[in-house]
């Protein structure tokens, strides 16, 4: 057998074995997990990770032509196809493996008092150029004063950028130096907890699918048609990543308002 085959076999087999993970009661995560499956978690990870890699790599030198011209223009562009496929794909493992580290209780969080706005500035660095190429404006509402709450900064920060990357997708686009589509992300106190809320002015999401869409893999546009890419694993590991930080993760969707996406999270004081 080829080398590439073979790396490519060690990568499905690996795919395949943590898919199944989430296979079992009907694509839901299982509850509880043995304290040796987040060990294969790990070295999973690895194994999906380490060919993807290569293929990025490689991909990036023909399509960087780092060893000379590829001779038939049509190889650089399949070679930026293919880097962009396997950082797509990247993505999807990488978020798989942080989902089921979550799941089994092994994802390396640290939580400690966090100024509000740290992790939020970095969110919304994260995702200021996809909101300037969709011509989506970022806004921020945040109270006087400063606002200290419990939190792992880095997760709160990617659960962040999770949502608005969501809402982003999900917005109508905009004309650049014309109108623009709005995403608002709001910071509040309210009894005890800080509230992180973005809402976006997209279509919104039917009440009856505000609960599927936190499940692994779900999507509430047929996969056919759907505008947006991504696997649905998104507000899955944001929901884990939440209650893994002491938090809750809200949506609702009012009629004619896109959607609303909540994280509460204890308050410092």
């Amino acid at each position: 057998m080829r080398r590439g085959a073979s790396v490519r076999n060690t990568g499905e087999t690996a795919l395949m074995a943590l898919l199944g993970q989430f296979s079992a009661n009907g694509g839901d995560p299982p509850g509880e997990w043995p304290d040796d499956q987040a060990v294969s978690l790990r070295l999973m990870g690895h194994e999906l990770r380490t060919p993807l890699n290569a293929i990025i790599g490689f991909a990036d030198i023909i399509a960087d032509q780092l060893y000379g011209p590829a001779g038939d223009p049509r190889y650089v562009e399949h070679a930026q196809m293919i880097r962009e496929s396997g950082l797509r794909m990247l993505d999807v493992v990488s978020r798989l493996v942080e989902l089921s580290r979550l799941e089994a209780g092994a994802a390396d969080l640290h939580l400690r008092e966090t100024p509000a706005l740290e992790p939020v500035q970095d969110a919304l660095d994260a995702v200021a150029a996809a909101a300037a190429e969709s011509a989506v404006r970022l806004a921020l509402e945040a109270p006087d004063g400063p606002v200290r709450l419990v939190c792992d900064p880095r997760g709160l920060s990617a659960a962040l950028v999770n949502l608005l990357s969501n809402a982003i997708a999900f917005s109508p686009p905009g004309i650049a130096g014309g109108p623009q589509s709005e995403v608002r992300l709001r910071i509040a106190r309210k009894d005890g907890r800080i509230l992180f809320e973005i809402r976006d002015q997209g279509p919104g999401v039917p009440p009856d699918q505000l609960g599927r869409i936190l499940r692994p893999f779900a999507q509430t546009q047929n996969a056919l048609v759907r505008q947006t890419s991504g696997a649905g694993l998104g507000l899955p590991l944001t929901l884990r990543l939440c209650e893994a930080m002491g938090g809750e993760l809200k949506l609702s969707s009012p009629p004619g308002s896109g959607l609303v996406a909540q994280i509460w999270m204890p308050a410092a004081d």
